[in-house]
């Protein structure tokens, strides 16, 4: 059974792509989620909003990543390309050129936007067992 987590924990370092997780992320055994199709991602946007009512300061990493070939998106996990994607208008637009890792943008109403991987938000990590740690949204 698939469980989708939220971590507290922020996020350093740049995520590779065949990196499971950075050491710096504790996924506990699991990875960034990958969302697969429109009703995962709509109930990770509600849990997103409930989590955090009217802030917008807080962004969640997903498993999506261009850092092999500019604009080919990828999961790390999986090594799969999307066949599905939720941008937000203008995405993925590579400001600064440096932007190859991918998370849920709170001003957008969690849309996906693309980002530095080296700026420090929270992410939702996928497990196939349960593990200690984190809040269970699914």
């Amino acid at each position: 059974m698939r469980h989708l987590r939220v971590r507290s924990h922020f996020k350093s370092g740049r995520l590779g792509v065949r990196i499971m997780c950075p050491v710096s992320i504790p996924c506990s055994g699991g990875h960034l989620a990958e969302i697969q199709d429109a009703a995962t991602n709509k109930f990770l946007q509600d849990k997103s909003r409930l989590g955090h009512a009217n802030d917008n300061d807080y962004n969640y990493f997903i498993d999506l990543t261009d850092e092999a070939a500019l604009d080919e998106w990828e999961w790390v996990q999986s090594a799969t390309k999307p066949n599905f994607t939720n941008w937000g208008d203008n995405q993925p637009d590579h400001q600064g050129n440096d932007e190859h890792c991918v998370f849920l943008y709170a001003k957008d109403h969690y849309r996906w936007h693309d980002v530095d991987c080296d700026d420090h938000d929270l992410f939702i990590c996928e497990e196939e067992e349960m593990n200690a740690g984190g809040n269970i949204i699914g």
